[in-house]
């Protein structure tokens, strides 16, 4: 697997989600989104990535995110 560096932009979260929106991507804490295809589980409100990396899912987006990949799941 091909290892991959941090991107760091300098845009709030907030215009972020506005643009990665459209691609599929979730806010899943005040500092992170995630690409769904890429998250194995949600486990102990943590995204569980499909490389191994756990990150972790705010309080405030944790009923969000459930939601979401309880729809994805049906």
């Amino acid at each position: 697997m091909q290892e991959t560096k941090p991107l760091v932009l300098h845009k709030t979260m907030i215009a972020m989600e506005h643009l990665l929106l459209p691609y599929g991507f979730i806010r899943c804490h005040k500092k992170c989104m995630v690409n769904p295809l890429f998250v194995g589980s949600l486990m102990d409100r943590s995204c569980m990535m499909t490389d191994g990396r756990r990150i972790q899912v705010g309080i405030s987006y944790y009923q969000k995110v459930k939601e979401y990949f309880q729809k994805k799941d049906n």
